[in-house]
């Protein structure tokens, strides 16, 4: 006998909420903080380094995003490459 799973149901913001798909000029977008545009034709890897800058710079540009190292760790540098984790 199978056994039957429930439709999936999808994440959807009210058609009314202001804050749906906006964005607050203070935060830096991927492009403006790295220098180059991300995705199709992307001039080379991020590094963690940069990708840690980034999510720091939008926590320190939005009450909206908090970034908290969850395992802090350094790599054979000693530079820092903790695992961060952005929230809302």
């Amino acid at each position: 006998m199978s056994r039957r799973l429930p439709p999936r149901r999808h994440l959807r913001l009210p058609a009314r909420d202001p804050v749906a798909g906006t964005r607050s000029a203070a935060v830096p977008s991927p492009e403006s903080f790295l220098g180059f545009p991300l995705g199709a034709g992307q001039q080379r890897t991020v590094t963690n380094e940069e990708i840690g800058g980034y999510l720091r710079a939008v926590d320190a540009a939005s009450d909206r995003v908090v970034v908290t190292v969850i395992v802090p760790t350094q790599d054979p540098d000693g530079r820092d490459a903790g695992r961060r984790q952005a929230s809302t």
